[in-house]
């Protein structure tokens, strides 16, 4: 079966969108088939046997008559809760209980996965895993390809059990399983991920509670979770089951479900305004969509967006752009009534529309004491900051190494715990500092009140490569932040950068952490493509920085391998971080100093600090040209990321070439001439042209 029908065909090979109807009968149909084989091949039997085990005057009932009880028990309980979703009015993808002959087969499973009779809920068929012995590290060598350059790399694989599934945009997803045992670590994983065209993942949910080693001891238990809104780009899906080869135990599983919802077109605005707040700026407002291109043509699509004006009256205007992912205005807020009021847009086709989302909008001013001007540049105090900084570890209470930072380039640090003992020690140094936000809302509250007038606090840290279906959870915290502290911004990080657009509404300012030196890791040129993407999922909409790598990923992986998994040379740290700023960063904040005094042999760790410290210090010395005006750009060859600025009249061309040979190209500068450029490998050039 080619592969597009394959994944538009459920169990029975029927289109998977049939609706409600289907699934439920589907599951009732395999429940009556169980009984006929099973509990009615012999009424007599049944009915006799049945009185047997209710009869207090024998002492050992029949084992396998009690597992047949209970299987129609566990049946009809199946099927009230797929009953009972479809009521709700929600979906059903996929459904798997395991008892059909042939469910094993529709699973692809790289070992240690079996189907079991009696081994599921009520004793009926369920998936084992069981493994009592290492096994050998599966590697794989996909291609890592640098300019011309094409090299294998080895790759871990752990054991998997997956089942591809049709996934739509525009719909939220939910799943479930039930699993029963017990396993040696924490090593193991249910979750569902998504894919676009070409196969590349852009994000998973992960089933809560994670399956930790004491998971499932006392009985069945339950593990979901939900994606977020799909994006346009989603065609696919797999749900998967995780564990690490040097996992041991057993763990059975048990009816899996997955849900979803209806499509919905429209969810949320958001503007270019810092909180949603300007005076007399040009602000963009900008409304994300997802429709289906076969259903809605983009050529019968529009979009119209309604104001109050400062007369007291409403005003429309039409979208002045439509995209493939979003539409969006570009109005001089002077026009609106102070205060602040609701701004309404809404999606049409032909005329007719199709959702509506709001958002409330301050027109005036607001003092705060950090902020961000129209060019998304940090204000602190009423100056412009270039935040440099470094990662710190939370639980490190002394920071052995405080003096290094008092006396670097770095102005920052992140990551420390939101204690204020910990915010005076950095204040005394010199450092400003974004501590970790507490996850709890209520905690998060009170913290934040109590530190938001301490002269160091920069921003609060709220996303640290948290998964896209955290994203309701993580625009809570931000409400909590925002209203708690009004004055200080949030921060990101996305580990995933397809992702950012999941997220909108619970930063202020969005990062991404590529870590490309080490065993199979990638290419070196995900340090200007990560920046790239987030500000394409963003719109262009929030201030970006960037976390780049300064540390070596042996210390925190099972197979040592020194030599592969080790610090980034100068070189690499020097092209990273100009990479970084040449795709759009404003910002810079290394992981990790921490890492780097703990974890750096007596002899490498004077270099790896001081190639940091070297490249951190090249930086700032340019830190005004680089938060001046940015003026538009392109290159002929897409390995050399460029970014132009103007300051005082001169401008100023920034080229990184992003892989490790030569590449030459042009250059072209708006307002300047065309100019050829020519780089080493992993080179930086910075000019200014008067």
């Amino acid at each position: 079966m080619p592969l597009k029908e394959m994944w538009n065909k459920n169990d029975m090979g029927k289109p998977l969108y049939e609706g409600k109807r289907n699934a439920v009968e589907t599951v009732a149909r395999k429940a009556r088939a169980r009984r006929s084989a099973s509990v009615m091949r012999d009424d007599t039997m049944r009915v006799g046997r049945s009185r047997e085990i209710l009869n207090p005057s024998h002492s050992k009932p029949d084992r396998r008559i009690v597992g047949r009880l209970r299987r129609r028990v566990g049946d009809f309980a199946f099927l009230f809760a797929i009953v009972f979703l479809a009521a709700r009015g929600e979906t059903v993808a996929l459904t798997e209980d395991f008892e059909s002959p042939n469910a094993f087969s529709r699973w692809h499973s790289d070992g240690g996965f079996s189907v079991v009779e009696g081994t599921g809920v009520a004793g009926s068929h369920g998936l084992v895993w069981e493994q009592s012995r290492f096994r050998p590290m599966k590697m794989v060598t996909p291609p890592v390809v640098e300019g011309n350059v094409v090299r294998p790399v080895p790759r871990a694989v752990p054991e998997r059990l997956s089942k591809g599934v049709v996934l739509e945009p525009g719909r939220v997803y939910s799943f479930s399983v039930k699993i029963n045992g017990a396993i040696t670590n924490n090593c193991a994983y249910v979750f569902l991920a998504w894919y676009d065209c070409d196969g590349k993942r852009i994000g998973r949910a992960d089933g809560r509670p994670t399956i930790y080693k004491d998971a499932g001891r006392k009985g069945w238990e339950t593990v979901s979770a939900a994606t977020p809104r799909l994006p346009s780009d989603v065609v696919r899906g797999e749900i998967m089951v995780e564990l690490y080869r040097t996992t041991l135990g057993r763990m059975a599983f048990d009816d899996f479900t997955i849900t979803c919802d209806e499509p919905c077109h429209v969810e949320r605005m958001f503007s270019s305004a810092y909180r949603d707040t300007a005076d007399a700026d040009l602000v963009r407002f900008v409304v994300p969509y997802i429709v289906s291109p076969e259903k809605f043509p983009k050529d019968g699509l529009s979009g119209e967006f309604t104001f109050s004006g400062v007369d007291g009256k409403t005003f429309s205007v039409p979208a002045d752009v439509f995209a493939d992912d979003h539409f969006e205005v570009s109005l001089d807020v002077s026009r609106l009534a102070p205060g602040k009021h609701p701004v309404k847009a809404k999606l049409l086709f032909k005329g007719k529309e199709l959702g509506v989302a709001s958002l409330d909008f301050t027109r005036g001013r607001v003092e705060r004491a950090v902020s961000f001007d129209k060019q998304q540049r940090m204000i602190v105090d009423g100056k412009p900051f270039f935040a440099l900084g470094v990662y710190v570890h939370p639980a490190d209470k002394e920071v052995p190494y405080l003096d290094r930072l008092k006396n670097s380039p770095f102005n920052c640090v992140i990551e420390c715990a939101a204690d204020k003992r910990m915010l005076d020690k950095f204040h005394a140094a010199g450092l400003k500092v974004i501590p970790r936000s507490p996850r709890n809302h209520a905690w998060a509250g009170s913290t934040a009140k109590s530190l938001r007038s301490h002269p160091a606090l920069l921003a609060w840290y709220v996303i640290d490569e948290a998964p896209a279906d955290r994203a309701d959870d993580r625009r809570g915290l931000y409400k909590v932040l925002n209203d708690a502290d009004p004055d200080h911004p949030t921060f990101a990080v996305l580990a995933l950068p397809r992702t950012a657009d999941a997220f909108m509404g619970a930063f202020d300012i969005i990062s991404s952490d590529p870590y490309p030196i080490g065993v199979g890791r990638g290419q070196i040129s995900i340090a200007s493509e990560y920046p790239r993407i987030c500000r394409e999922k963003t719109w262009g909409l929030r201030p970006l920085w960037q976390v780049p790598q300064s540390f070596a990923w042996d210390w925190c992986l099972s197979h040592k391998d020194p030599e592969g998994n080790r610090y980034p040379t100068y070189e690499e740290l020097r092209s990273m971080a100009w990479q970084a700023i040449a795709g759009g960063a404003n910002g810079l904040l290394w992981y990790s100093a921490h890492h780097i005094f703990k974890c750096s042999s007596p002899e490498e760790l004077e270099t790896n600090w001081g190639n940091l410290v070297r490249v951190a210090e090249e930086i700032k010395s340019y830190a005004d040209v680089i938060q001046s005006e940015d003026v538009s750009t392109t290159s002929s060859n897409p390995s050399i990321v460029v970014r132009a600025f103007r300051k005082d009249g001169a401008t100023w061309v920034l080229a990184a070439n992003s892989v490790r040979t030569e590449a030459s190209g042009v250059v072209e500068v708006s307002g300047l001439r065309r100019d050829k450029v020519s780089l080493p490998p992993l080179g930086i050039e910075f000019h200014k042209h008067d």
